[in-house]
């Protein structure tokens, strides 16, 4: 199946079900600024979008279905992610805490030397 065809099945689709779509779309935007719903409504879209390929036709409480059923399995991928989104800010910020003098004045050199040679 040629991609095309697959977006304009997909537009088709989202027409025919735009009021399912709709909410399925709004409750995923506050599932990710809430951030502990955030994995588990993600996955539960990627279950829709699945099953919109498949063909079959779904409601919101298949979606709500999904979403229970998919809470736990998501966490479990998502919290590696959420480690490291939040490990690399914090482990950036150590390190320089601990900077030396000497640290300091190679890293603003460097920086010197960038801005002179653009």
């Amino acid at each position: 199946m040629r991609p095309t065809s697959i977006v304009a099945a997909a537009t088709r689709r989202a027409w025919d079900e735009y009021m399912s779509v709709l909410v399925i779309s709004a409750a995923w935007l506050m599932a990710q600024v809430l951030v502990i719903p955030g994995p588990p409504a993600t996955a539960m879209l990627f279950a829709m979008a699945r099953a919109t390929h498949d063909g079959v036709f779904w409601s919101t409480a298949d979606a709500l279905a999904a979403f229970r059923a998919l809470f736990w399995p998501a966490w479990r991928w998502g919290l590696p992610n959420l480690l490291v989104i939040g490990i690399g800010p914090v482990s950036y910020t150590h390190l320089r805490a601990h900077e030396t003098v000497l640290d300091l004045v190679c890293r603003l050199l460097l920086e010197k030397k960038k801005k002179t040679t653009d």
